[in-house]
């Protein structure tokens, strides 16, 4: 089921969606476009949670899905952000395995 769900990490963008699974009430939102580390789970009456539409008819920009262009900038940016994790050498190895 697609849906319009605010993003964790930059908070003012709604991007486009899909619920993956659920669990009694709640719900694990998938953004479109981006790998599988980004999924979190949410309560399904959470207010971070929209219907398809919502952006439209509240003026709200819709942030669309990435393309595997976009995503490989992203990756970038987080590389630099984070430089020098241990998560982030553990995440760039997936990332290399699912984009290129």
């Amino acid at each position: 089921m697609r849906i319009e769900a605010v993003d964790k990490r930059v908070p003012q963008l709604v991007r486009v969606a899909t619920v993956q699974d659920t669990d009694d009430h709640r719900i694990l939102v998938h953004f479109d476009g981006w790998p599988k580390i980004y999924d979190y789970w949410v309560d399904e009456d959470c207010p971070d949670i929209h219907r398809p539409g919502w952006c439209r008819d509240t003026k709200h920009p819709l942030e669309p899905p990435l393309s595997k262009s976009d995503l490989k900038k992203s990756v970038a940016i987080d590389i630099h952000q984070y430089r020098g994790t241990r998560t982030h050498a553990i995440n760039l190895v997936r990332f290399e395995g699912k984009v290129s």
